[in-house]
């Protein structure tokens, strides 16, 4: 059997490439507050991510957050690949970068509460509470019923609503 020595080549990024052309102009971008943007385009494999990797680890004191445009793809419209994305969609995937790089305790305000952990003590509580009315509608099913009627009856629910 004939042995191919084969060469392969990683693609993910370096955090310790030479980015000298590209530290002045990043570091142009910080020092002026009027550019909002910056966009870092090439082909696949060209190197915009360890440019960014390694500009991050010799400025590890300024914090960055990663949004790529990357793939994205109207999934409204699946048959139709070709047309532009609609702005609003656009933003909305950019919003949600945002946010899941954010700790939610940094933006109490959000209505974003996805990214709070349930704790176990509240899933073992619910838990604990439907085994108890399991128990209770065996063992006990007209007081059980009897309960839930009284508290379910029309004359309850306007005071319930209020």
């Amino acid at each position: 059997m004939e042995k191919n020595n084969l060469f392969f080549e990683k693609l993910t990024p370096v955090n310790d490439s030479d980015i000298s052309i590209y530290e002045a102009a990043i570091d142009f971008v910080f020092k002026n507050d009027d550019v909002r943007n910056i966009a870092i385009s090439g082909a696949y494999g060209a190197g915009k991510s360890s440019v960014l990797a390694s500009y991050k680890t010799k400025h590890s004191s300024t914090k960055f957050l990663h949004i790529s445009l990357a793939h994205f793809q109207d999934t409204q419209d699946e048959g139709s690949s070709n047309e532009p994305i609609k702005n609003s969609v656009l933003e909305g995937k950019i919003l949600n970068q945002l946010i899941h790089q954010i700790p939610a305790n940094k933006i109490p305000q959000t209505n974003f509460r996805i990214k709070k952990s349930t704790g176990n003590k509240i899933i073992f509580g619910f838990y604990n509470l439907l085994c108890l009315c399991d128990l209770c509608f065996l063992f006990f099913p007209a007081a059980f019923l009897r309960f839930f009627y009284f508290m379910f009856t029309f004359s309850f629910l306007p005071a319930f609503l209020i």
